[in-house]
């Protein structure tokens, strides 16, 4: 993707005209209202956080009953399409922090922007790519991970309370989840904090950090459920596991 323009509709608007770009790729940030997106023969539904990828030479006009508000780029190309006019989800709101960053870097021009645009035009195409490979289709999954991961080190963290926040029934989410990620919603909080843990305890070795805090700061309420979960996994006990670690580097 090589950055042609960025731009703004900050002011609330209910159409805009059928146009077309004859070389480049327009990708829209919705950041505010519904309606719908004709790209060519496709009509896409739009609210706030949709990310409509429209292709070159194709035509596409924007209605919305109450108006809408977004955030474009025109790129110059996108190797990454996963489908003839592809649409994404931006759940918790990275993409859009970093595409209002990247309208700002092209804007003021500061000292070497060309070259920060350019790296935050990659970070948003490798988030397209991560989409493209990891079941995109399935917003409510990637924001139930994102809230697990978010509160991987909070011991009290329930995860009824994640399920709660999205609107879905939890059964169905339940096995939504398991069927994209191959765990339930509490094998994958684990498999989040036994990473986590195995991080720290890497570095109790040179900060004496004992293996009862390192379950603590790992999510883990219970340092004797820490310690036989992570032999269960890992296949020794975290002080083991330490001192294999050491024998090996």
């Amino acid at each position: 993707m090589g950055l042609v323009s960025v731009g703004v509709t900050a002011e609330s608007t209910t159409r805009i005209d059928t146009h077309v770009h004859p070389r480049d790729w327009e990708v829209v940030y919705y950041t505010s209202g519904e309606g719908v997106n004709q790209v060519g023969s496709h009509r896409v539904a739009f609210r706030p956080g949709t990310i409509i990828c429209q292709p070159p030479g194709v035509p596409h006009r924007e209605e919305s009953l109450r108006g809408f508000t977004n955030i474009f780029a025109i790129v110059e190309d996108f190797e990454e399409a996963a489908a003839e006019v592809p649409v994404y989800e931006d759940t918790n709101g990275d993409f859009h922090r970093i595409l209002y960053q990247l309208h700002s870097e092209y804007h003021m021009k500061r000292p070497n922007w060309e070259r920060l645009c350019e790296c935050l035009l990659d970070v948003l195409r490798q988030y397209l790519i991560a989409w493209n490979n990891s079941g995109w289709r399935e917003p409510q999954v990637e924001r139930l991970k994102q809230l697990l991961a978010a509160h991987m080190t909070h011991s009290g963290f329930r995860i009824s309370d994640a399920l709660a926040a999205i609107p879905l029934a939890d059964d169905y989410l339940r096995r939504r989840f398991k069927h994209a990620t191959g765990q339930t919603p509490m094998e994958y909080l684990i498999e989040l904090r036994l990473s986590h843990a195995k991080q720290l305890l890497q570095m109790s070795r040179e900060n004496g950090m004992s293996v009862k805090h390192v379950g603590h700061l790992s999510g883990f309420a219970d340092p004797y459920y820490f310690s036989r979960i992570f032999k269960r996994r890992m296949g020794v006990s975290p002080t083991a596991w330490v001192r294999c670690q050491a024998q090996h580097t």
